[in-house]
């Protein structure tokens, strides 16, 4: 079950008070709460220690847990000196959510905190590439952010090996991206996510049921969100996902 926002706690925390009117998605922020991880999608053995691998992550707020289809797609858990990540193996590890991304109505949010290690990986990711109806956020083949919002467009340096944050916010008139709290200058899209094709998976891209693009690196957290985000919310979202890292 997850966890919702409610009360005074959800207008102190900048991502939980995203959730504060019953919006859908999921939210984690950071993997220190081990009651909230578990090493089978069953859910019945809590992560304990270093290593462990992870087959159930329960949401913080969204409604959408993430659960691996197959042992052997568990990522580990890294402890970290109290900064703790989800470690995939960039060959099949992922886990997989039931939110469909969704551009049209109220928007839609993606953000993770996290490093991708090679090309042609994706950190979240979800819907389907047939005409273009995806949302993902990944490296290119050549190291550079790529914001997948129906087509994908690239931009900046290359990242191979670096902790960074990137978030992509818009709605049926277009979206928005950030790498490290600096906003991308991005060329409009073709197509738009439109909620059919594959739920959002974390450390891969579901293309309507086919995984690909599986991360190696680290997930310290990641969102999903059923609307846009306000001007006033960008940077504090920003800001505290940068402080996973």
């Amino acid at each position: 079950r997850a966890v919702l926002a409610s009360g005074s706690g959800a207008g102190r925390d900048p991502l939980l008070s995203l959730f504060a009117n019953g919006e859908q998605g999921f939210l984690f922020d950071g993997f220190s709460d081990l009651s909230q991880l578990f090493t089978t999608a069953a859910g019945s053995t809590n992560v304990a220690a270093n290593n462990d691998p992870v087959g159930r992550a329960v949401a913080r707020a969204g409604g959408n847990n993430a659960t691996a289809a197959n042992d052997a797609f568990r990522p580990v858990w890294i402890a970290s000196s109290g900064k703790p990540y989800l470690q995939p193996d960039g060959s099949d590890d992922r886990l997989a959510t039931g939110f469909l991304p969704n551009a049209s109505g109220a928007g839609l949010t993606l953000a993770f905190a996290g490093r991708i290690n090679a090309d042609n990986q994706a950190a979240i990711g979800g819907g389907a590439s047939n005409n273009s109806k995806r949302a993902f956020l990944a490296l290119t083949n050549e190291g550079r952010a790529s914001f997948g919002w129906g087509t994908s467009v690239s931009a900046g340096d290359n990242l191979h090996g670096q902790n960074i944050t990137m978030l992509m916010t818009g709605d049926g008139a277009g979206r928005r991206g950030w790498v490290n709290g600096v906003e991308i200058t991005l060329a409009p899209p073709v197509g738009a996510p439109d909620g059919t094709g594959g739920g959002i998976a974390l450390c891969a891209y579901n293309n309507a049921g086919v995984t690909a693009s599986f991360q190696a690196g680290r997930l310290y957290g990641a969102l999903a969100l059923n609307r846009k985000l306000t001007a006033a919310e960008i940077p504090a979202v920003n800001t505290r996902l940068g402080a996973l890292l």
